[in-house]
């Protein structure tokens, strides 16, 4: 992805960052981010939840700050992936369903 940049050239060392960020990011989306949410819930609630977008590439911000050799370089590349991050966890969420497991929907063309 564009706007992610690595200070390690091996492929190795690369997978153990993007492993070590998406723990990492689950940490802080557990921790940081509900109070994050709580302290701006009135801008949130102005911007009918498009400032969730804003704090989910803040927390984007925080996890490359905190883990070292891997950078967001702007602003702009940590929202679009808070965008990515949001489809596919709402993709997921969609896909397991409420049960906590994964759904499979049949249906049957019935003619009567």
């Amino acid at each position: 992805m564009a706007g992610v940049c690595h200070s390690s050239r091996d492929k190795v060392q690369q997978y153990k960052y993007h492993v070590a960020g998406g723990i990492l990011l689950g940490v802080v989306n557990a921790i940081v981010r509900p109070i994050a949410i709580i302290l701006t819930l009135p801008i949130t609630v102005l911007t009918l939840g498009i400032f969730l977008l804003v704090i989910n590439a803040a927390m984007l911000n925080l996890v490359a700050s905190l883990l070292d050799g891997f950078t967001i370089t702007g602003f702009g590349s940590a929202l679009l992936g808070s965008v990515i991050i949001s489809v596919v966890s709402w993709w997921a969420s969609w896909s397991i369903g409420n049960s906590g497991r994964y759904e499979v929907i049949i249906t049957r063309d019935r003619r009567f």
